[in-house]
């Protein structure tokens, strides 16, 4: 009995990880925009914090700018730098 517990916990912090792993990896290179959804819904299970997390989620990943970074497959335009030089007087 106390043996099945403890594999049980271990199974589920393991495949957190695991899930975790994947959910960052995927958020990085702007791909599996469903996958991330799907993680966004199973972390508002985890009240309060995943909750806020997973309804933020939603809401970015549903702009408009979000789509088009996943549909391009997170290639996008470099941001330009601004001159770190000072004016001369």
């Amino acid at each position: 009995m106390l043996f099945g517990a403890i594999a049980t916990v271990m199974l589920v912090f393991v495949l957190g990880q695991w899930f975790r792993l994947l959910y960052r990896g995927a958020l990085r290179k702007r791909k599996h925009r469903t996958f991330l959804l799907v993680m966004a819904a199973l972390s508002c299970l985890s009240i309060p914090y995943g909750t806020i997390l997973g309804i933020f989620t939603f809401m970015v990943l549903q702009r408009p700018a979000a789509k088009k970074l996943f549909e391009q497959g997170g290639h996008s335009k470099p941001a330009t730098a601004r001159s770190q030089t000072t004016p001369q007087r």
